[in-house]
């Protein structure tokens, strides 16, 4: 569990959390700078993972298809799908919202060829920073509207959605 904080479990998380002034990620970030570098350097010795396959295209509906089930679960509100009263879990945007803007920012995402690890390793490998330029986007547009809707909370401690430390154990910040 310390180590998923730690290491924030998803790239994207990591590139919202550090302009919201969360520093544990920059344990993070050089985590994933290191995984990715190393990476580059196997390359660079000649490892390789095999040429690429042509794949049918109901593959690629794979993940798609398997959401579906959560979805009509969230919508038809099941009794036996449990939801967190209080606390971080309990707190999100309403589906329509949620599902609307996933869909938008993914539409871009794969668009725009968005990609955290394969700006790194474009960095590292060929000197390329186009996909990497991405990140910065997403980043800086993430830091000026936690400037504007004064959400920027610089520190280690008391940052949302993360374990914290108090007299009596551990609580939810």
């Amino acid at each position: 569990m310390i180590g998923a904080l730690v290491f924030l479990g998803c790239p994207f998380r990591l590139i919202l959390r550090l302009p919201g002034g969360d520093l544990n990620g920059l344990a993070g970030i050089l985590g994933l700078a290191l995984g990715a570098l190393l990476v580059a350097r196997l390359l660079r010795g000649g490892f390789n993972l095999g040429r690429a396959y042509k794949m049918k295209p109901l593959v690629g509906w794979t993940v798609p298809g398997a959401m579906v089930g959560p979805l009509l679960l969230a919508i038809l509100k099941r009794t036996f799908v449990f939801a967190s009263e209080k606390g971080p879990g309990s707190t999100y945007a309403p589906l329509a919202i949620s599902l609307g803007a996933g869909l938008i920012v993914g539409f871009l995402a794969q668009r725009s060829r968005l990609c955290f690890i394969g700006g790194y390793r474009d960095v590292f490998l060929i000197r390329d920073f186009h996909l990497a330029s991405g990140m910065a986007a997403v980043f800086v547009a993430t830091l000026i509207f936690n400037l504007i809707l004064g959400q920027f909370k610089l520190g280690f401690t008391g940052q949302p959605v993360g374990l914290m430390p108090t007299t009596s154990g551990t609580s939810w910040g």
